[in-house]
């Protein structure tokens, strides 16, 4: 199977990783800087390519298309800047470097022909601790999927970086200790709310695990 290439600076690396390009069916090569001649020979399942990567991503795309104009393989942009800008029809598509997880997980399954599932999303208020290096933070599940859940609290929980979830107060079965990734901070209901929100996802567990979780826990 052949590779997808990711051309990012290093800073980014590191919240690509736990995106969908960790899927084990998946074949990731990381480079600093993308080599025409390489992609030509060696033709990628697809390209995803930092906009500034060395300063020119954008323009290493148009030269790209220009020198070999029958390219096959589709090529995903990351982006600091707006997102309407004029890229050549091989761009298949443009997203932010904070994009929503979600969103990114389904555009690049859907180029590289991948399943993923949806997964329903349950209003709750469950009790739960979240581990941030050697604290621990009490926080209020009031959404959740077996894919995720939407976390209520007081603290800062930084997108990209990854945490300890125990979901307390089940003593009628054990739920294993779990590990979510945070996407975002969502806007709180009101303008006035102290508590801050943040949607996470789960990344150690499988999904028809944690959606038998959640059947249980609103059961």
């Amino acid at each position: 199977m052949s590779k997808i290439v990711v051309a990012v600076p290093d800073h980014m690396k590191a919240g690509l990783m736990d995106t969908i390009l960790k899927r084990p069916d998946v074949d990731v090569e990381y480079v600093s800087a993308p080599d025409a001649q390489q992609l030509i020979k060696e033709p990628p399942r697809m390209l995803i390519i930092f906009h500034g990567i060395a300063g020119e991503g954008a323009a290493f795309v148009n030269r790209l298309v220009q020198n070999f104009p029958s390219l096959r393989f589709p090529i995903i942009m990351l982006t600091k800047g707006d997102l309407d800008t004029n890229y050549p029809e091989v761009v298949k598509a443009v997203f932010k470097v904070d994009f929503v997880l979600y969103e990114f997980n389904v555009g690049v399954a859907g180029f590289l022909g991948l399943p993923i599932r949806r997964s329903r999303r349950f209003l709750v208020h469950l009790g739960a601790t979240v581990s941030v290096q050697s604290q621990t933070i009490l926080a209020t599940i009031v959404k959740i999927s077996g894919s995720g859940c939407l976390l209520e609290c007081n603290r800062k929980l930084h997108p990209g970086h990854s945490f300890g979830l125990e979901i307390l107060g089940m003593p009628s079965f054990k739920i294993p200790p779990l590990t979510v990734s945070i996407v975002r901070e969502e806007q709180p209901p009101r303008a006035d709310c102290n508590i801050r929100y943040f949607s996470a996802e789960f990344t150690d567990i499988g999904l028809p695990e944690m959606e038998s979780i959640v059947e249980r826990l609103i059961g």
